[in-house]
């Protein structure tokens, strides 16, 4: 990875507000809008550990994303230009690995919500999740029942339920043939997926822009923060909010209350029977950051304390992993694992109900550790616990 450059920004970026959907800001917005106050942090220390996410984890990832957005777009540009016309089984199984690895590369960037992917209304654009209203689904079947042929420019100017992840899921993974007219549809959104991704890595990586930039001291106040303060405290909030948006989000299909029914259909991907494998992914991806940013001054300040957040991360990943599955199972049809299938299947969510219960410890752990050892102070907790 190439050091980050010390040169000004032509350009100055200004970041949005960290979640981009209503659906997800109705969500959290009442719980999950903490403000910092920065007593008791070393400002000498902190740019390296900024500097090791980006390089370490944020830019990495964002180049597999982009990676496997092309590979995407290239199988299934293969597929649907065949003398048939119509994608073959062997074809069809090809394009859908391509993209549950595609939606797993996205699983580990999906905590990140700083920095170009909030620009554009790109992150809502790359998956509109959760879709109550299940508005994808239609707006699908209009453009399907349509007999106009969609370019790139026409896609990308109507709904945002119809330019992503699930969009795309919903043809590559229906119990229809693929014809013709899906498999133009599918290329098309694959074809805005990968425009989506890179235009977000040119973003962190090219200038005028240059986002990385922007972690660097020398950059301060003419990018898009004014203080090492102030970035510890974007990926402080971006692990704290997305434990919290994998308990009641992602996870809202299992209630607690016995007297309760599961609803498979709230989960992520669940038509691709993917939703605990992204779980899977987004408790690695937050294992990461925390290690880059933040472990090793909380063991520093209060080993017990560290030891007890690792304990949890650790739980966590086995729990979820164990349930996981293979890639190559959701395609022959033999993850009898999946979560959508045993929510599906059985009321018994005592294990899932364990998840939560787990999650919700390490967010109480996680704030108590900020809060304590490093010095942001949440104005509203939101979170059980000291």
């Amino acid at each position: 990875m190439a050091s980050l450059q010390k040169t000004h920004h032509s350009l100055s970026l200004k970041t949005s507000c960290w979640l981009t959907t209503g659906v997800i800001r109705l969500a959290l917005t009442a719980t999950l809008l903490p403000l910092y106050s920065y007593a008791n942090v070393d400002k000498k220390n902190w740019e390296s550990r900024h500097i090791s996410a980006v390089q370490q984890y944020i830019l990495p990832n964002y180049k597999v994303l982009l990676t496997n957005a092309s590979l995407t777009r290239g199988n299934i540009h293969k597929a649907c230009t065949t003398k048939e016309q119509v994608i073959s089984t062997i074809d069809q199984q090809v394009t859908q690995q391509n993209f549950l690895q595609l939606y797993v590369s996205w699983a580990t960037v999906q905590p990140i919500h700083f920095g170009p992917i909030s620009y554009l209304k790109r992150q809502v654009r790359m998956q509109y999740w959760p879709d109550k209203h299940n508005v994808g689904s239609r707006q699908i079947k209009k453009l399907l029942s349509s007999s106009n042929d969609i370019s790139l420019e026409d896609l990308q100017k109507k709904s945002v339920a119809v330019q992503g992840l699930p969009a795309l899921e919903k043809i590559l993974f229906s119990l229809t043939s693929i014809t013709p007219k899906n498999c133009l549809i599918a290329y098309r959104i694959s074809e805005n997926i990968e425009s989506i991704a890179k235009q977000n890595y040119a973003g962190w990586t090219e200038k005028p822009a240059m986002f990385m930039n922007d972690f660097l001291a020398i950059n301060y106040v003419i990018g898009s923060y004014s203080s090492a303060e102030e970035i510890t405290a974007v990926m402080a909030k971006s692990i704290t909010h997305y434990l919290q948006f994998i308990e009641q989000v992602k996870l809202s299909a299992i209630p607690e209350n016995k007297d309760k029914r599961t609803k498979p259909r709230r989960l992520e991907a669940w038509k691709s029977r993917i939703s605990t494998k992204l779980i899977h992914h987004n408790i690695n991806s937050l294992h990461t950051l925390y290690n880059l940013v933040f472990a090793e001054i909380i063991r520093q300040k209060n080993s017990t304390l560290g030891t007890k957040i690792e304990a949890r991360f650790s739980s966590l990943q086995h729990l979820t992993h164990q349930s996981s599955g293979h890639l190559i199972d959701e395609l022959i049809g033999n993850n009898k694992t999946s979560l959508y299938d045993k929510l599906n299947n059985t009321q018994d969510t005592r294990e899932f109900i364990l998840w939560k219960a787990e999650l919700r410890e390490l967010q109480r752990l996680i704030q108590r550790a900020f809060t304590h050892e490093i010095g942001l102070q949440f104005s509203f907790n939101s979170l059980d616990g000291d």
